[in-house]
């Protein structure tokens, strides 16, 4: 097993690592997650607006389609699901798309706790954690308090 790819030899990419290298490394990955999940809300978010738009401005229409048609057959997706996506923007807003990327809360918990969340991020005990990757664990330590308040 000394094949190399690229001159690095498989040997070397097997053997255990040190502790601290391998904390490190796996900081690096989390810190990737957290900025794809900063990402992926925002872009949630902005994609969600873009369908909302073509939905109310019938801009399908120019394909000589429906709406279920122009789903199905240009965004590869069931009209229902896309309809249940601008209704969840529509409802909640894009904080909903930025919080559930950081934390995976359902809609139905979001919806618990939506008079908590501002544009300042979500508020709780007088004030507010960011939606921020870096403040995922504080976000979901302050969800499963409010959520608690909540469920009597």
């Amino acid at each position: 097993m000394n094949e190399t790819i690229e001159n690095v030899e498989l040997t070397e990419l097997s053997e255990p690592k040190d502790f601290t290298l391998q904390v490190l490394e796996m900081g690096r990955w989390v810190g990737r997650r957290e900025a794809f999940a900063l990402i992926a809300g925002r872009c949630a978010a902005a994609d969600i607006e873009c369908l909302r738009q073509m939905r109310d401005q019938r801009k399908y229409r120019e394909l000589n389609c429906t709406w279920a048609e122009f789903c199905a057959k240009y965004l590869k997706v069931a009209r229902r699901s896309v309809d249940r996506l601008i209704g969840h923007l529509e409802e909640f807003g894009p904080s909903y798309f930025h919080l559930t990327k950081l934390t995976h809360i359902s809609v139905g918990e979001y919806r618990q706790i939506a008079g908590c969340v501002t544009e300042a991020g979500l508020e709780i005990n007088g004030s507010a954690v960011a939606l921020l990757p870096e403040n995922s664990a504080q976000l979901a330590a302050a969800i499963t308090e409010l959520l608690e308040r909540a469920d009597p």
